[in-house]
């Protein structure tokens, strides 16, 4: 009677050659099989830090998809043996980083590959790898000097929500930012971090870009303890536009950046001068302007009276871009958090301004619509005009099409309130730019 034995693994025999090389075992058909069941004689040779170095080199060495095909199959198997040497070894794991300081192709398609499997071991031991990031002396400056790369770039926006990796990481890539005469010591979020003396500062708009983005991501997601950081970011923003020699073409950046940090009172009155200058000389669209205004929309709360009322009445014109005229709704709104004794008043001053708006630009839909949100967010009502009222109704009315051609027209945009309701010379003062 014949017994049908399995056949003999094609891997288990090529690590029976005393000249066994790394090639030779990755050609191997059921070497993902093997690798799966963890066989000890095949986890030996593998993680071997020769061998493991080996794979590195074809990885950064071939472009053949082939090779990278074989190599990806033993990291997609739920055997996360190899992962995890980002997690317990520094050599080996800036070793791994060595693609990145290489421009050919062959390292940017190796560095992709490793990105993802950077990617995967973190999600099994971001403490380990933080530990290795933390000790090494070179894995922080290879990221942050090439944060140009889309790979760096992509992989470590992937990672953000990462706590201590990232907490360090975000502090250095700031201190990168910041350049050599920033000497702070490190927040609270990361205060033992060790100082880097021959950290590079940013030396093209590329890596200050990506870095100004990934800072701005990391601010948004509104982790604790990161006050003194913010106002480290804040401080330092506050000193590009004092600074004759900033590049001034990456000034709305900064303000968006600044948003995610949170409020600051130099940059609150940076802000409006530079809405007050963008309004006099006919700029109010530039992107810095409309990064200023989305700013204002967080300092709206420490606004006075006449500062709130004249940035939305100058602001408030045809001219005006869509993103401009929704952060006036959203700073309007916010205006009215704050209980001041002269909220009645704003109100009051609002219901003029809106009056004077509409009649001035009645033939701008946009503007109109966001005349009628205004009266909507701030419980303005009808403005003692039933005509408005009446569009007002039809503005609120669920359905998206006002009307049809087989029913009348309620929306009337060529009304206008009675010169009357207010004084179109007090209106003219509180803009700041060119008068109604």
């Amino acid at each position: 009677m014949t017994t049908n034995r399995p056949a003999p693994s094609e891997v288990l025999k090529v690590l029976e050659k005393s000249d066994c090389t790394t090639i030779d075992v990755l050609k191997c058909s059921d070497l993902s099989s093997i690798y799966r069941q963890n066989d000890p004689k095949l986890m030996q040779f593998l993680l071997d830090p020769k061998h493991i170095k080996d794979i590195y080199d074809i990885l950064m060495r071939t472009g053949a998809r082939s090779d990278h095909k074989r190599i990806m199959s033993l990291y997609q198997t739920n055997n996360t043996s190899l992962h995890r040497v980002f997690a317990d070894s520094i050599p080996l794991t800036e070793y791994a980083f060595s693609p990145l300081v290489k421009n050919d192709d062959h390292s940017a398609y190796a560095a992709g590959t490793i990105s993802r499997i950077l990617s995967r071991a973190l999600d099994s031991w971001p403490d380990e790898i933080y530990d290795v990031f933390h000790l090494s002396n070179n894995l922080y400056k290879i990221v942050i000097d090439n944060i140009d790369k889309s790979v760096v770039y992509t992989t470590i926006s992937g990672i953000v929500s990462e706590a201590n990796l990232i907490y360090e990481l975000m502090w250095y890539l700031f201190k990168a930012l910041a350049g050599p005469a920033f000497n702070e010591h490190a927040p609270r979020c990361c205060y033992l971090s060790k100082d880097i003396p021959d950290l590079k500062p940013l030396d093209n708009d590329r890596k200050i870009l990506n870095a100004i983005n990934l800072l701005k991501q990391f601010f948004a997601l509104n982790k604790p303890i990161l006050e003194d950081f913010a106002e480290y970011v804040l401080n330092y923003i506050g000193s590009i536009f004092e600074s004759p020699s900033s590049n001034k073409k990456l000034f709305h950046q900064y303000f968006e950046l600044a948003k995610s940090a949170g409020y600051n009172e130099k940059l609150h009155q940076i802000a409006i001068e530079k809405v007050k200058e963008a309004a006099k000389n006919g700029s109010i669209n530039s992107p810095i302007v409309v990064s200023c205004v989305s700013y204002l929309e967080i300092c709206a709360r420490q606004m006075d009276e006449i500062t709130a009322e004249s940035l939305i009445a100058t602001l408030l014109d045809r001219n005006t871009n869509q993103f401009t005229l929704l952060s006036v709704v959203i700073i309007a709104k916010n205006v009215m958090i704050e209980s001041s004794s002269w909220i009645g008043s704003f109100k009051d001053t609002m219901k003029n301004i809106i009056r004077c708006t509409w009649n001035h630009f009645n033939d701008n839909l946009l503007l109109l619509s966001i005349l009628l949100d205004l009266t909507n967010s701030l419980h303005l009502d009808d403005l003692n005009s039933s005509e408005y009222a009446a569009n007002l109704k039809e503005w609120n009315r669920p359905e998206l099409v006002l009307y049809t051609a087989d029913s009348e027209q309620q929306f009337n945009a060529e009304y206008k309130f009675p010169e009357t309701s207010y004084d179109i010379n007090q209106m003219n003062k509180l803009r700041w730019g060119n008068p109604y």
